[in-house]
């Protein structure tokens, strides 16, 4: 499952209006140099983080740490390169030192709670999911995060009403909406399901896989035709359909191809 960690990219600017700050109320030029230097290493990690470059990205938030102690950016963006490259225990140390200094930071409560969720830790991810909603209400990724730890635990009335929550607060989610629509069919709801993938093609019309999962439901209306439809479209885009599902169709409709 792809759990969606928080960047904290908008802080860089807040800590340059410190460092004007500072200059402004007098501090010494040393100290303003120390802040200018370790915005210098969060700017350029963010820069190797975006590049997928996570071990120079995470070396260069570890200098702005030992900068400055308390610069509470560089732990959050330490934390999402950790877990990129599977240091999830140690993104979750960063994050719990982002919360000393924060407590109400939303994105540093999504990003622990998907640590935990790469850790197979579900209750303690939605506990935390939960605590970023409290916090920012209408946040969608964390119901998506959220919905995605419950569906982990098979949990999938619960997923399904996250999912929508989360599409509630971003009707334009092509994920959300192909994963409630995945939890519709395996609960039998094709026809709620194809709604959803009716959207997602209305979002993505290059969405194979959405091609692919709708065809199972015309298949199962017997709609033979759309389903091969569907399925040439989606191969047509590259997507594998599945040979068992091809066998079926094949049969069913009294066609090869």
């Amino acid at each position: 499952m792809c759990f969606r960690a928080e960047e904290k990219l908008e802080r860089v600017l807040l800590t340059l209006a410190v460092v004007v700050c500072l200059f402004l109320v007098g501090c010494a030029t040393k100290q303003v140099h120390y802040v200018e230097e370790a915005v210098d290493y969060v700017r350029q990690g963010l820069t190797y983080a975006a590049e997928r470059r996570h071990d120079k990205a995470i070396a260069c938030f570890t200098e702005a740490i030992e900068i400055d102690p308390k610069y509470a950016q560089a732990y959050g963006n330490r934390a999402v390169s950790y877990s990129a490259v599977g240091q999830h225990e140690k993104a979750i140390e960063d994050c719990n030192k982002l919360l000393e200094l924060r407590p109400n930071d939303a994105k540093a409560y999504v990003n622990r709670g998907t640590a935990y969720c790469r850790m197979a830790g579900y209750d303690l991810a939605i506990r935390d999911f939960t605590k970023a909603i409290q916090i920012k209400p209408g946040y969608a990724n964390a119901f998506y995060n959220r919905a995605l730890a419950r569906q982990a635990k098979t949990e999938y009335e619960q997923a399904i009403a996250d999912f929508s929550l989360a599409i509630e607060a971003n009707p334009k989610d092509a994920q959300a909406h192909k994963r409630r629509a995945y939890l519709y069919t395996k609960s039998g709801q094709y026809e709620i399901a194809k709604l959803d993938y009716d959207k997602v093609l209305e979002i993505n019309p290059n969405d194979a896989e959405a091609y692919s999962q709708r065809a199972l439901f015309y298949f199962v209306q017997r709609n033979y035709d759309q389903a091969w439809d569907d399925v040439e479209k989606a191969r047509s885009l590259g997507h594998p359909v599945p040979q068992g599902f091809l066998n079926a169709l094949r049969q069913a409709s009294a066609r090869q191809e």
